[in-house]
This record gives C-alpha cells, sequence and structure tokens, in this order.
C-alpha cells in the first residue's frame, strides 16, 4: 500500500497562510484601534486640563475658550477614528474567525483520511498474515500427512 497523501495539502497550506495574513491583519488593526483610543484619551485630557485652568486676564480666557473649541473639535475626530478601528478590528477578527474554521475543516478532513488509510493499511496487513498463516496451515498439513 502506497504512503498517505493527502489530495487537498496545497488548499490546506494556502488557508493556514491565509490564517497567518488574517491574524497579522487582526493585531495591525487591533493595534491602530488602541493608538486611536490612547490619543482620544490624551486630547480629552488635555481638554479637561483647560477647562480647569483659571485664566487672569480676558485675553487669556478667550484664548482658553477658542483652545478648548479646538480640542472638542479633535476629541469628536478621534471618537469617529476611534469607531472606525473599532469597526475595521471586528471585520479583520471576524475573518480570522472564519479562515481559521476553514482551515479546521480541511484539517479535519486530512485527519479523518490518514485514520482510514491507517485503519486500510492495518486491514490489508492483517489480511496478509491471515493469509500466511492459512497457506503455512496448509503447508504443514499437506507436509505432515505424506509423511
Amino acid at each position: 500500500m502506497s504512503s498517505f497523501k493527502f489530495r487537498l495539502e496545497t488548499v490546506l497550506q494556502y488557508r493556514e497562510t491565509s490564517e497567518k495574513k488574517a491574524i497579522a491583519a487582526q493585531a495591525r488593526a487591533e493595534k491602530e484601534y488602541v493608538n486611536k483610543l490612547e490619543q482620544l484619551e490624551q486630547v480629552k485630557h488635555k481638554l479637561e486640563s483647560s477647562m480647569q485652568q483659571d485664566t487672569n486676564s480676558w485675553f487669556d480666557a478667550v484664548n482658553n475658550l477658542m483652545y478648548q473649541e479646538l480640542l472638542s473639535a479633535r476629541v469628536a475626530e478621534y471618537k469617529n477614528e476611534v469607531n472606525d478601528a473599532l469597526h475595521k478590528f471586528e471585520q479583520c477578527r471576524q475573518k480570522t474567525i472564519k479562515v481559521r474554521r476553514q482551515k479546521m475543516i480541511l484539517q479535519n478532513l486530512k485527519q479523518n483520511q490518514y485514520n482510514n488509510y491507517t485503519y486500510e493499511k492495518n486491514k490489508a496487513e492483517q489480511n496478509e498474515i491471515d493469509d500466511i498463516a492459512v497457506r503455512m496451515r496448509s503447508w504443514n498439513q499437506t507436509h505432515h500427512t505424506r509423511g
């Protein structure tokens, strides 16, 4: 009996490569999300600090108010960017799950085919051993009855 060969091995290898790429994309998307979240928190902190700042003059008060408006606009921008990054991360995560499932289906198929191959191989070997035993018994009986 020939050695085991999985017919879909190249497809399985492709899916393994796809899974690695999906995991890498997910990691990049997660890093991007975390970076955007940190930027948002930094701007929020600056905004809170500027709101607690005491101003001595009318000019400082106006400048501080304009700075707060700028920071408020940045907070809104960063919130949108955080939401976009989170959405992208979730898409990457779902793709990773899908690709991993596809790979696992082929891995399970390969394992089942290997198990069947092993079973058939063992069965063929046992049949061969049984056949040899029958021939030896037959040979022994024919030689013992003559002598």
